[in-house]
């Protein structure tokens, strides 16, 4: 992921922002794919 945010960035002085970026997004993705698995929501069978 570091790599890509870095790739992303136009600069050396924008990689910190583009990971920021990078590292909101993965953790919206995470949250959303974990409100939408059945198992996260007790339904097991």
């Amino acid at each position: 992921m570091p790599t890509f945010a870095t790739l992303a960035s136009g600069s050396v002085a924008g990689i910190p922002m583009s990971l920021t970026v990078f590292l909101v997004a993965m953790a919206l993705l995470l949250l959303a794919g974990a409100s939408i698995a059945p198992e996260t929501r007790g339904n097991f069978t």
